[in-house]
This record gives structure tokens, C-alpha cells and sequence, in this order.
């Protein structure tokens, strides 16, 4: 089945540490990547919950994001930030959406 012109797919996201983390909240951080492959603009952040304990936590929301290259962080929700290229987080990978 094709998808129309314009039309998007949804994703999950979804990390599996070795070990649980303890009284920290998770979240997602979100930039859209520059043509040299380094974060550009902050394109959002997703507070995920852990229950105060966890190794592993995915979002199930189905999100949703224009075509381009991103970098995408699972961090600390206490270490969010607005400028890309995290030093501190807890996994990170690049999305390329067609």
C-alpha cells in the first residue's frame, strides 16, 4: 500500500539500558540535524515516566515528525535542554524521515 504525497508515518521510541536508573525522569530531546550532521534546532522535548525506577521505557503515542534528519536523545528529564549536541544522556541515535 503507498502512502499519499505528504502523508507521515508515526514512530514509538524506545530504550533499554543495562541497568535500572533510580529517581530520575526520563524524557526525549529532539533536534533537527544540519547538513555537517551536528544538532541545529530544538524541535521538542517528551516527558516520559519511569515510576521512579526503570532500565527500559518507550512512548506508544505514535509521533509524528516532517521529513529531515534528526537527533534524537533519551535523557535525564533534569538535563533537557534547548541546544543540541547533549553531552549528557542516557542514548542516542539519528532518524532520517522521507
Amino acid at each position: 500500500m503507498s502512502r499519499p504525497p505528504g502523508s507521515q508515518h508515526a514512530f514509538n521510541l524506545y530504550v533499554r539500558l543495562p541497568q535500572a536508573i533510580s529517581g530520575q525522569v526520563a524524557g526525549w530531546a529532539i533536534f533537527k540535524q544540519l547538513p555537517d550532521g551536528t544538532d541545529g534546532i530544538f524541535v521538542t522535548d517528551l516527558l516520559q515516566g519511569t515510576n521512579g525506577r526503570a532500565a527500559y521505557w518507550a512512548t506508544t503515542n505514535g509521533n509524528v515528525l516532517p521529513a529531515g534528519k534528526y537527533t534524537i536523545y533519551s535523557i535525564a528529564w533534569a538535563n533537557r535542554a534547548t541546544i543540541g549536541n547533549l553531552k549528557q544522556y542516557f542514548a542516542k541515535t539519528t532518524l532520517t524521515v522521507r
